[in-house]
């Protein structure tokens, strides 16, 4: 939640200060989701090898972060839902990490698992993978960049404080 106090100077009660303030919003949540997706695709890092596993294209999480402005005064960022029509499977695991597990990981469709390893042509198949011993710590992008966007002192503050003062000045 932001607040801020802005001065008015002029007609308090303008026939399209309404229409002019619903504009104002608009126009800042446009540019406070822009700002926001920017800022968490920022901390995903892009891996160094072209990601394709069996002719498809993988790592489709920092490409589908996208946002939506649903009214004036909502709007929403999602991993996923307003790209490929539902949120990646695996962004869930990339924000929170992996606990540690002490069952085998098991193929849900078909009979193996596949892998390509670093360095190699062609592809590894197992029928389970080892249990992870140890957790995997996410990189929580959408939680820290909600954080930073909570400050007193943030530019998504100063985003909606200019669009206003234009309008009700």
């Amino acid at each position: 939640m932001i607040k801020t106090k802005l001065r008015k100077h002029g007609p308090i009660f303008s026939p399209n200060r309404d229409l002019l303030v619903r504009a104002a919003m608009t126009k800042s949540m446009r540019e406070s989701v822009l700002l926001g997706e920017r800022e968490i695709k920022s901390g995903y890092k892009a891996s160094p090898g072209p990601n394709r596993v069996g002719g498809r294209r993988t790592s489709h999480l920092s490409r589908g972060i996208r946002g939506q402005v649903h009214s004036p005064f909502k709007a929403d960022i999602q991993p996923g839902k307003y790209v490929y029509g539902a949120n990646v499977p695996y962004a869930e695991y990339v924000e929170l990490g992996r606990r540690a597990s002490s069952q085998k990981v098991k193929p849900t469709k078909g009979r193996a698992l596949r892998f390509r390893f670093r360095g190699e042509t062609g592809y590894n198949f197992r029928a389970y993978t080892r249990p992870f011993r140890t957790a995997l710590i996410g990189n929580p992008m959408f939680k820290k960049t909600a954080d930073k966007f909570r400050k007193p002192n943030s530019k998504l503050k100063k985003i909606f404080v200019k669009n206003l003062t234009k309008v009700l000045d």
